[in-house]
């Protein structure tokens, strides 16, 4: 799996969002998730995509609670999901029991989330693998071997999130392709 070091290499910064293993909520049971947000941290942005909250370091807050803020109750079956980042015109939420990411659409809250990815870690290496991806392609005039190779990779990396529906296929392309840029 990837560092902090390679995020921050990769990314270009030294804001890897860590979170202090005091401050994850008790109710993220997930060990794996536990060890993705204290040990390994979370970029701050893959370009205006996916953009990590940066008060995730002090605060990870439930959609219960994000709901709240706009007069609103979340339906009981996103309720105890945690915000971690906001994904195109979604939010990427943690599933604090089972580790996963999974897309929810807050005006659409019917809908029962998708899946990002199978672990918060993996969540975390798609961002890393994008952006290596999005520098390789950089100057390329044809992104499409680019992307054909990074869709595989991550396939290969966590296959029940790049299924033919996966919010990622539009991430990949929008970043790969410089025409996007």
């Amino acid at each position: 799996m990837v560092t902090t070091d390679q995020l921050r290499s990769a990314f270009g910064t030294n804001r890897i969002r860590i979170v202090p293993r005091e401050r994850i909520p008790h109710e993220i049971h997930s060990r794996s998730a536990q060890k993705a947000l204290a040990e390994i941290g979370l970029p701050p942005a893959l370009m205006d995509i996916v953009m990590v909250h940066s008060e995730i370091t002090s605060s990870i807050p439930k959609l219960s609670k994000v709901y709240a803020r706009y007069g609103e109750s979340a339906p009981p079956h996103l309720a105890q999901l945690f915000k971690i980042a906001q994904f195109g015109a979604g939010s990427a939420c943690l599933d604090g029991g089972s580790g996963q990411v999974l897309l929810v659409i807050l005006d659409r809250p019917n809908l029962d989330p998708p899946l990002i990815n199978s672990t918060l870690e993996f969540f975390i290496e798609f961002l890393h693998e994008i952006e290596l991806g999005r520098a390789a392609a950089a100057g390329d005039d044809s992104p499409l071997p680019h992307i054909r190779r990074l869709t595989d990779r991550l396939a290969a990396l966590d296959p029940p999130a790049m299924g033919e529906l996966s919010p990622w296929h539009f991430v990949i392309e929008a970043a790969l392709d410089e025409s996007n840029w």
